[in-house]
C-alpha cells in the first residue's frame, strides 16, 4: 500500500498523453533535500522539553500494579498446573507464599511500568 501511494503521489500526466508534443516535454529536474530542524535553531532542548509524562502517573501506577499481580497470579498457577504429574486433571495451585511473592513481583513491574507510561 505505501509502494502504491507513493506511486499515484508522484504520478503525473504521461508524456504521451500530455498536450505537447514529446520534444517540447520539460526535462527531469532533481532537487537537493534536507530534513526539517525540528527544534527551533539556536535553542537545544533540555531532556525535560523531549519527555511528555501523563498527569495521571498514579493511577496509571496502581492500575499497572494490579494488572501486573493478576498476570503474575495467573501464570504461577498455569505453570503449577502444568508441572503437576498427576492424572486427576484440574487447576493445580500454588502455595501461599510463592502466591504472595508472585503478586508482589507482578505489582512492581507493573507499577514500574505504568509509571514510565
Amino acid at each position: 500500500m505505501l509502494i502504491a501511494g507513493l506511486v499515484f503521489a508522484t504520478a503525473g500526466v504521461a508524456q504521451a498523453q500530455g498536450p505537447q508534443p514529446q520534444a517540447a516535454a520539460k526535462a527531469m529536474r532533481f532537487e537537493s533535500w534536507t530534513p526539517a530542524a525540528w527544534y527551533v535553531d539556536g535553542i537545544t532542548p533540555t531532556a525535560g522539553q523531549l519527555v511528555v509524562t501523563s498527569p495521571n502517573r498514579t493511577r496509571h501506577a496502581l492500575i499497572g500494579g494490579a494488572i501486573g499481580a493478576v498476570t503474575s497470579v495467573v501464570v504461577c498457577t498455569a505453570i503449577s498446573t502444568l508441572a503437576d504429574d498427576s492424572a486427576d486433571g484440574g487447576l493445580s495451585a500454588c502455595p501461599l507464599d510463592t502466591y504472595l511473592l508472585m503478586g508482589a513481583a507482578g505489582f512492581g513491574l507493573g507499577f514500574a511500568i505504568g509509571w514510565s507510561i
